[in-house]
């Protein structure tokens, strides 16, 4: 009975061992098969070799064909931040004194390792020295110019090191708080060993000459695999008498295995060539306001401008941004064209990405360089050869698509030269503000003028220049990032998009459709100019021409009768459009401008989705909230006359100006015309169209009511008044004007003391809150003009929008300016 039991409980032991073996045996066998697979595959990788063959980054054209950005393949030169910082003869000193030290079986003293180290320090130092004076040799550059290649490396790597540790630090003293951990200086000492810990780009090698000719990259290649190269490179080296004779023999015996170039990678390279980045434009001084004609000299202004479309275009850069990446790669998963273009399939199942981003590659960094980097990036050619069999297989390389922009790369130029304050039109000028006026203490004469334009095809949305001033150079972008960041006239900003202004009186027009479209007004109506909208309230709410000559005038006293919609807008009457606000209310004033593109449908911050930068979207109400949100029966008032709580951007303007001249057909701008081959692989994005309901007789009314307003002596967008009588402002014969001034109220630019006095624009003045560590920099108003313009007698063809910041009167100061794209137009073929 008793081995009946036993054997029963041995075998209920072995079957429970069993059971409990079971995952684990499967788990082994899996693992087994697993790992069979993998190491199978790692044999086969091991008997193939690939070669990469490098590509070009597709070309950036106009409309015309221009060539805007393309690359230029080359060579370059790459170095170890270890060379680059200074830090590779020490750490190789370090070595050697080890390797020494071992040699001797420990007998080595504390002295004599010391000399050791010391005298290969210097060795080593000698032997860099050496290495860069015959690699800049090479290279056919300047030593110093290689040095300063380094220390820009130098410098970057730096700052993003503090960054870093800063981060490391704020992260480990909230863990270490988190923990409950004291304070102690052993608890210090272990962070901040840990938070200096080397960041990836200082165990990596960075370029440091590149656009190198071929037979230089080719003499640099082999400069670093010779063994006697350095020989002719002359540089003393230190002397080893402080060490006897082993010591120094075991010394010069390590250092015959240094490299003789130190951290050297020759790189295939290819600059970016921007060929419309330099410009010199000529202006007729005939076309300018009389005071600006030099004596009435008619001789061309030469007028030099720089960064031309560089906000449009952007740059490259050597950072690869992780949303790069995983564009890429969800492109590839979704798009088998795209996936088929980029991709080839080796031996078996394994997919290769020939446009993968590897070491020293450049990736768009803005504007349509970073929109369109999955297009404009080219694949790599591939060489495989299996060393088992001696097959070989080959794929050529491809250059990347090239992408054709709606911009004229001369018109853009010439619009630009017309906002260059060289010119002098886009400067603080004494004619600017009337006589009795007060200058502008933050603004005084001469001082730069910021702004922006935007030039639309009427039946086509495209865009055929979009400019915003200041702009900026990618040399600048390289050199100082910073200063850029930090300036009180934000350069980044591409205004012309994604900077938010009140539109002011420009909007009229606008509001006299809507009010039309929502049967708030009649056919044939005609309103009083009181001079103030609420009786018995001449503080407020008040016409302009009423507030300026103190309460002497209306509109009504000026014409003898009360206003039309046309004469409404040819004056610009305030009374007459915040009475349209009042009976449009907060709803139909927020549909009115809706239907116009402001806060498009696609939601806040999408803006048009053009695709070359962040875009501001348009508000209505509280900026940042939803539609609607916070509009007041007041506010509705307000907005009648592009004030309150509406913002835009000047190709907003243009856009509803447009849809305007196209009888209220809705056309969204485009920046980009898109190929058949980019459009079939996820490039482009769809264009929908739509229909403002503008009665016929309210368009014919506000058209002819802006064609007044430049073309009549009452008009406001009309002539300038100078010391030498008035001057008309649109002078370009031929051609037919319809167009609309704004003044628009623009919040206080305030900016810190000390980056106020930097930027040379005087002493900054005290706002309202004393404790405020900020001073006013800008106040005053912005001044807009939008016009359409087509040949005399003809319809209208093109859409202009202006807007200088805090710079007055919309006629005077931004009036000129769209004259002068007038002329850039005649000038380019457009009129």
């Amino acid at each position: 009975m008793l081995p009946s039991m036993f054997h029963r409980r041995l075998l209920l032991l072995m079957g429970a061992a069993g059971l409990a073996m079971l995952p684990l045996g499967g788990r082994l066998t899996q693992l087994s098969v697993t790992r069979a697979e993998q190491a199978r595959q790692e044999a086969e990788e091991r008997l193939v070799r690939r070669q990469w063959i490098p590509t070009t980054r597709g070309r950036i054209l106009d409309r015309k064909g221009r060539v805007l950005a393309q690359d230029r393949p080359g060579f370059g030169v790459a170095l170890s931040y270890e060379v680059i910082s200074g830090r590779w003869a020490e750490a190789q000193a370090k070595a050697l004194a080890s390797r020494v030290a071992a040699s001797e079986g420990g007998r080595l003293d504390d002295a004599a390792r010391t000399r050791v180290q010391e005298v290969g320090r210097s060795l080593y130092q000698s032997h860099q020295e050496r290495a860069l004076d015959g690699l800049a040799a090479l290279c056919e550059v300047d030593r110093a110019d290689l040095d300063d290649a380094m220390a820009r490396v130098r410098s970057r790597i730096e700052g993003m090191k503090a960054h870093v540790v800063e981060e490391r630090r704020k992260s480990e003293l909230a863990a270490a708080e988190a923990r409950g951990d004291r304070h102690t200086p052993s608890l210090a000492r272990s962070i901040e060993r840990r938070i200096h810990q080397p960041i990836r780009e200082e165990l990596s090698s960075h370029p440091v000459l590149t656009g190198l000719e071929d037979r230089v990259g080719f003499a640099v290649r082999l400069a670093a695999d010779a063994e006697d190269q350095l020989d002719a490179w002359d540089r003393p080296e230190p002397t080893l008498e402080s060490l006897d004779v082993r010591l120094r023999a075991m010394v010069e015996s390590a250092l015959e295995t240094a490299p003789r170039i130190p951290g050297l990678s020759v790189i295939e390279s290819s600059e970016r060539e921007y060929p419309f980045d330099d410009v010199v434009v000529a202006v007729d001084r005939a076309s300018l306001p009389r005071p600006l004609q030099a004596d009435g000299s008619t001789s061309a202004a030469e007028v030099r401008v720089r960064g031309v479309a560089c906000h449009v275009l952007g740059w490259t850069g050597a950072s690869i941004a992780k949303l790069h990446v995983e564009r890429r790669e969800r492109l590839i998963s979704s798009n088998a064209e795209f996936a088929q273009r980029v991709s080839v399939r080796e031996e078996g199942s394994r997919v290769v990405d020939r446009g993968s981003y590897q070491g020293a590659d450049r990736a768009g960094q803005a504007g349509v360089e970073w929109h369109m980097e999955p297009w404009l990036r080219g694949v790599r050619g591939l060489r495989t050869r299996r060393l088992d069999s001696g097959a070989e297989e080959s794929v050529e390389p491809r250059a990347g698509m090239d992408v054709t922009l709606t911009i004229d790369a001369m018109l853009q130029a010439r619009v630009q030269a017309a906002m260059s304050p060289e010119l002098g039109l886009a400067r603080v000028q004494p004619w600017h503000r009337p006589k009795d006026e007060v200058a502008n203490s933050t603004m005084p004469d001469g001082t730069p003028l910021n702004g922006a334009a935007v030039v639309l095809d009427v039946d086509t949305g495209e865009i055929l220049a979009m400019v915003s001033m200041p702009t900026f150079t990618r040399e600048a972008v390289d050199e100082n990032p910073g200063a850029l960041t930090t300036s009180i006239d934000a350069p980044f900003v591409n205004r012309a998009i994604n900077k938010p202004y009140a539109p002011g009186s420009i909007v009229k027009p606008l509001v006299l459709a809507g009010a039309a479209a929502e049967q708030e007004l009649a056919s044939g109506e005609h309103i009083a100019c009181t001079g103030h909208l609420l009786p018995g309230r001449t503080d407020m709410l008040r016409c302009w021409i009423y507030k300026r000559t103190g309460g002497g005038m209306t509109h009504n006293i000026q014409l003898g009768h009360d206003l039309s919609p046309e004469e409404a807008i040819q004056v610009s009457c305030n009374i007459f459009f915040f009475t349209m606000g009042r009976r449009l209310g907060p709803e139909g004033v927020t549909r009115t401008f809706r239907s116009f593109g402001v806060d498009v449908p696609e939601g806040p911050g999408s803006g048009f989705g053009l695709g070359v930068g962040p875009e501001f979207s348009g508000s209505l109400g509280a900026l940042g909230g939803p539609v609607n949100q916070g509009v007041s029966a007041g506010d509705a008032i307000q907005m009648g006359i592009g004030q309150g709580p509406i913002a835009w951007t000047p190709l907003h303007a243009a856009s509803a100006y447009a849809t305007l001249a196209r009888a209220g057909a809705v056309v969204p701008p485009e920046i980009y015309l898109v190929s058949e081959s980019i459009r079939s692989t996820g490039g482009g994005r769809p264009r929908s169209t739509g229909q403002v309901a503008i009665p016929s007789w309210a368009l014919g009314d506000a058209m002819k009511g802006l064609e007044l307003a430049v073309n009549s002596d009452l008009g406001t967008g009309h002539h300038l008044s100078l010391e030498t009588g008035e001057e008309v402002i649109f002078n370009l014969e031929g051609v037919r004007v319809w167009g609309k001034t704004g003044t628009a109220a623009a919040s206080k630019l305030l900016a810190p003391v000390e980056a106020a006095r930097n930027d040379g624009s005087g002493d900054p003045r005290g706002d309202d809150d004393p404790e405020d560590p900020r001073r006013v920099v800008r106040e005053g108003d912005h001044s807009w003009f939008v016009v359409l313009a087509g040949e005399a007698g003809g319809r209208p063809r093109y859409a202009i929008a202006v807007v200088m910041e805090y710079s007055g009167s919309g006629g005077k100061v931004s009036g000129p300016i769209v004259n002068q794209i007038l002329h850039a137009l005649r000038a380019e073929g457009y009129l």
